[in-house]
């Protein structure tokens, strides 16, 4: 699931997302690489809450939706 599926999951009410595939491609190369996916899945979410206006990911959750 892309961070983009995952943030539009969220928005349509899901409590979870899969990370599954992600973490296990860098986990074959290291635990940095572990950390480094998980950074940027936080930094990616930021950006989305960012710009839909919302403080949190719960504020997400009730962010208004747009055609």
């Amino acid at each position: 699931m892309t961070r983009r599926e995952a943030a539009k999951a969220i928005r349509l009410g899901a409590d979870m997302v899969g990370q599954a595939a992600g973490v296990l491609t860098v986990a074959m190369v290291s635990t940095e690489a572990v950390v480094a996916h998980f950074e940027t899945v936080i930094r990616q979410m930021r950006t989305v809450c960012f710009c839909t206006g919302s403080a949190s990911l719960t504020a997400l959750f009730r962010a208004p939706l747009q055609a």
